[in-house]
């Protein structure tokens, strides 16, 4: 090891021994917060479900498909139905994706599913796969933001084009 590297060592290490030394900031705090918010509400609904005749993998199974269909089949309301509907849609899409970030980045849907189905199965995994990126907390938050977004966009222009521009 020659003596620049060491130095840079030397340097990472010291930055390593500070920040473990410092007490949690206010976003560590509030991370942690969230956390502990998720694995309440996910304990409550885990109960809830294990209080049904159910097995666990009927119960997965009936989440993972619910997640999915709700996910495809709310395309008709939006295509067929009154505004009141429509808008409805758009703020249930906001609602989800603040949920998503309220819940540490998490859905509760998809922790409840892997808890059932003793898996770590995510929608999103197809179109991390297919583009290439790897499987990574950050990726996922990333992926579901831009899905979010995609989804209240959707909504937007079907809600414009279907009864805005007819308006007029």
């Amino acid at each position: 090891m020659n003596k620049s590297e060491n130095i840079e060592k030397n340097i990472e290490n010291e930055e390593v021994s500070v920040l473990s030394s410092h007490p949690p900031d206010k976003i560590t705090e509030k991370t942690n917060n969230r956390k502990i918010r998720r694995n309440k509400i996910v304990e409550r609904m885990e109960k809830m479900l294990r209080n049904t005749r159910l097995t666990d993998i009927t119960i997965g199974n009936s989440l993972r498909i619910l997640h999915h269909v709700l996910t495809i089949a709310i395309l008709i309301p939006i295509l067929f139905a009154n505004k009141y509907i429509v808008w409805v849609i758009f703020l249930i899409n906001i609602l989800v994706g603040l949920c998503f970030i309220i819940n540490d980045n998490s859905c509760i849907l998809t922790i409840l599913e892997n808890k059932f189905l003793k898996d770590n199965y995510n929608y999103l995994n197809f179109f991390l796969e297919l583009l290439g990126f790897e499987k990574t907390k950050r990726n996922y938050t990333i992926a579901q933001f831009c899905w979010t977004i995609s989804a209240v966009s959707v909504v937007s222009i079907i809600y414009y084009i279907r009864f805005l521009r007819a308006a007029n």
